[in-house]
C-alpha cells in the first residue's frame, strides 16, 4: 500500500515537472511579464520617493499654517468674515493629500522589502562584539 502510494506520488511529481517543461514559451513569457512589471513598478517607486520630500515641504506647513490662520483670525480674534470651515477643510484636505500620498507609496514600496531582514543588511551598522573588537590585543585577557 505504501509503495502504491509513493509511486502515485512520485509520477504525480513527475507528470507536473513535465508540464512545466512542456511549454517553456509560456514560461518564457511569464518571466517576461515579470520582469517588466517589475521594471515598471521600480520606476513608479523611485518617482513616488523623489516627489515625496518636495509634497511634505509644501503640503505639511500649508496644513500646519492654514490652522494656524484659523484658530487665530477664526476663532480667537473672531472676525466674523473669516471663512473659518474652508480654511479648516482646506487645512485638512492638504494633511490627508499628503497621508494619501504615503499611503500610496506603501503600497508600492511595502513589496520592495525591508533592508534590515536582508542578509547583507548594512554591516556598517551591525553591532561588533567586545571579544571580536579587542581579539588581537591580548592585554584584555579572557573576561572579556
Amino acid at each position: 500500500m505504501m509503495n502504491a502510494q509513493a509511486e502515485h506520488g512520485a509520477n504525480r511529481e513527475r507528470s507536473g515537472h513535465a508540464r512545466r517543461l512542456a511549454n517553456p514559451a509560456a514560461a518564457g513569457l511569464s518571466w517576461t511579464v515579470f520582469a517588466v512589471w517589475q521594471a515598471i513598478r521600480c520606476a513608479i517607486c523611485a518617482v513616488l520617493v523623489l516627489g515625496e520630500p518636495v509634497l511634505r515641504a509644501v503640503l505639511v506647513p500649508v496644513a500646519f499654517q492654514g490652522i494656524l490662520v484659523t484658530v487665530i483670525f477664526g476663532f480667537l480674534i473672531g472676525d466674523p468674515r473669516f471663512p473659518r470651515c474652508g480654511m479648516l477643510a482646506f487645512s485638512v484636505g492638504a494633511q490627508v493629500l499628503y497621508w494619501l500620498y504615503l499611503g500610496l507609496m506603501g503600497v508600492y514600496l511595502d513589496k520592495c522589502g525591508d533592508a534590515t531582514h536582508s542578509t547583507i543588511a548594512y554591516p556598517v551598522l551591525q553591532p561588533v562584539s567586545r571579544k571580536t573588537r579587542h581579539a588581537d590585543n591580548s592585554s584584555y585577557g579572557s573576561s572579556i
